[in-house]
């Protein structure tokens, strides 16, 4: 049975295993994908690999949007009738895709419609499996999350296998997962239902959870955008080698980031439980706190980078450095981000209109370094591109703070018990302040280009 306990960091050993199970997995990813490489060749590869990128943002706006709004809201007192309204939209995606898959499969449909249709649901099977194992997460059944993704991890080995055995086309791979997504997603429901609390939220609760999902999922989705956007510039230019030491740093990077992305995720019903007894002000003096400290910081440094690539060109050394400033920025602007997500509706909206400026920056800034520094200057476009979410969030904060008033006398103080989730498009004096990429799942290959968060 499982249990609901305290909203409290997870113990170190709790971490270790589930960071354990997640490595695996990924490690497995990534062995798994050189193996269908070698065993298709490139060909039968890219329509594989193609189909699973093209449908990326699925897994991204799931496992992004609806995984971080339950974390965020469910721990709130006006969320405890969320978690079946999360479980019925992590399932429900599947579903819907899944019979359009078979339908399509079953009329005869051309074969990439096919291929494409199969992609789909395997991609929003992975993102529903993380919304679920999150909720478990939060009852304290954390080890169902290492388990789970352990099993994906041998479903991936497992297809390999039989592909070297029979040699089958991409088409049926997708197949074998959807059947080994499905399975599972239905069987962790299957073992959660029972334990969720019965009934279902009032209209207004489930139109918050709603938005918050649509808000949060944007910022991940836009956060691949800006990758997307350079590996293009780069396939416009005809820069064969700056791609590859671009996907070589992005692949090194994406380690730090994805474990640090999850660790944000563990952390986070901690945070909203700090933010009820500290207060939206409180949240907000902590994000300004990281954020001043990125941009005295981060300016500087960037500053100079572009000087470089705009004086000597790009170089491997100077691709090296930029990618440690850009994973530093990263770390510190996902960690103020995460704060403002969970103090109200105005702080997702922060989050997803920053993640939407760092695209408009990067496309600016890698049309002009592309060309001139390659990868150096890809990385440099994405080093602003931090920066730019950073000021911005750090200005949406000064002004909320200017903007909130003190209950004058006779009004009453907010008790921490208040929520604050209500009033999703708050304009209120009393209450003004209202990634990067995807978790790949077992047939995603879209690579580091998608995969800066958990």
């Amino acid at each position: 049975m499982i249990r609901t306990i305290p909203l409290r960091l997870p113990g170190i050993r709790v971490v270790a295993v589930l960071l354990a199970g997640r490595g695996v997995y990924r490690l497995v990813f990534y062995a798994a994908g050189l193996g269908l490489l070698t065993l298709w060749g490139p060909d039968e590869f890219a329509r594989y690999a193609t189909a699973t990128g093209a449908v990326a943002w699925l897994s991204a706006l799931l496992a992004g949007g609806a995984e971080k709004a339950a974390l965020a809201l469910i721990p709130r007192p006006e969320g405890t009738q969320l978690p079946r309204w999360f479980a019925v939209l992590a399932v429900g995606p599947t579903a819907v895709l899944s019979l359009g898959w078979l339908g399509v499969l079953v009329a005869g449909g051309p074969e990439s419609v096919t291929r494409y249709a199969a992609a789909s649901a395997l991609t929003a099977g992975i993102g529903g499996c993380a919304v679920l194992v999150a909720l478990y997460r939060l009852r304290g059944a954390h080890y169902r999350d290492a388990l789970t993704y352990l099993l994906f991890a041998g479903v991936q080995a497992a297809v390999v296998g039989v592909v070297a055995v029979t040699r089958i086309d991409a088409h049926a791979v997708l197949a074998l997962l959807v059947g080994a997504v499905v399975l599972v997603d239905f069987g962790l429901l299957a073992g959660l239902w029972r334990q969720l609390p019965a009934g279902w939220p009032a209209r207004p609760v489930a139109l918050t959870a709603a938005r918050a999902t649509v808000m949060l999922g944007s910022a991940e989705v836009l956060s691949t955008v800006s990758i997307s956007v350079l590996y293009a510039l780069f396939e416009l230019v005809g820069d064969t080698r700056g791609t590859s030491l671009f996907y070589t740093l992005l692949l090194v990077s994406s380690i730090v980031s994805v474990g640090w992305a999850y660790l944000l995720r563990l952390v986070q019903p901690s945070l909203v439980s700090w933010l009820l007894r500290a207060g939206p002000t409180a949240g907000w003096r902590r994000a300004a706190q990281i954020l001043d400290a990125t941009l005295l910081l981060g300016l500087p440094t960037a500053v100079v980078l572009l000087v470089m690539a705009a004086r000597a060109g790009g170089g491997l050394g100077l691709a090296v450095v930029a990618q440690a400033v850009e994973i530093f920025l990263f770390i510190a602007a996902m960690a103020a981000a995460v704060v403002l997500e969970n103090i109200d509706a105005a702080g997702r909206r922060w989050s997803a209109a920053s993640a939407l400026l760092h695209v408009c920056l990067v496309t600016g800034l890698g049309w002009w370094l592309v060309p001139a520094a390659g990868a150096a200057g890809a990385v440099i476009a994405l080093v602003f591109g931090e920066l730019i979410r950073a000021g911005f969030m750090r200005s949406m904060i000064a002004k909320a703070v200017l903007r909130h008033r003190r209950p004058s006398a006779g009004e009453p103080s907010p008790t921490p018990e208040q929520p604050l989730e209500e009033n999703d498009g708050a304009t209120s004096q009393d209450h003004p302040g209202a990634g990067r990429g995807h978790q790949p799942g077992p047939g995603t290959t879209s690579g580091p280009a998608a995969s800066r968060s958990a």
